[in-house]
């Protein structure tokens, strides 16, 4: 976050952090990352992910989901991470999570549909509202152990301003007229 906060870009961000972990000298000290920057004026996603879980996007019945191989942060002597654009929609749903919502015993594709079911089922509510039922489901259909179970979700919209206008400019002859719509 400090480096972010000193407008370092978000992949050198991620190896400033790998460094510095790896200069403590503990080998068991890693951590999983997952960072999104949301451009909402051209309505793009950037993920950068180490190590964590996948990034998933529900636009009408469909869902997009964005993984990454990268392994977590001081994990390994050498780290790479990749930075994922995906285009993102006026009614999409964006829930990003940790890795305690799955279960390792459990087959992922039973996971994904349960969680898809979730969305399907209550994503007109307000984000925080579907956060907690995600967690609350997942819990509830998968049992889920102790471990931390959080969960982001975000919903995009387009709402235009209301001081927003369009001008269109049409030939008349030689001269050019204005009509205001």
């Amino acid at each position: 976050r400090e480096c972010l906060n000193r407008k370092m870009d978000p992949e050198t961000a991620m190896h400033t952090l790998h460094y510095m972990m790896s200069l403590n000298g503990l080998d068991d000290m890693y951590a999983t990352l997952d960072l999104a920057l949301i451009d909402l004026q051209d309505g793009l996603l950037w993920s950068w992910k180490a190590g964590s879980m996948s990034t998933y996007i529900k636009r009408g019945n469909d869902f997009i989901r964005i993984d990454s191989k990268s392994v977590p942060v001081g994990f390994l002597p050498s780290f790479s991470v990749e930075a994922k654009k995906e285009e993102l929609k006026s009614g999409d749903v964006l829930v990003m999570m940790t890795d305690g919502m799955f279960q390792g015993d459990v087959s992922l594709e039973v996971q994904e549909k349960a969680l898809y079911g979730i969305l399907d089922k209550y994503g007109h509510l307000k984000s925080d509202e579907v956060a907690n039922r995600v967690v609350n489901e997942m819990e509830r259909r998968l049992q889920a152990a102790g471990d931390d179970r959080t969960v982001l979700v975000l919903k995009i919209n387009n709402v235009p301003n209301e001081w927003s206008s369009f001008t269109h400019y049409s030939k008349a002859g030689s001269r050019g007229t204005m009509t205001e719509w």
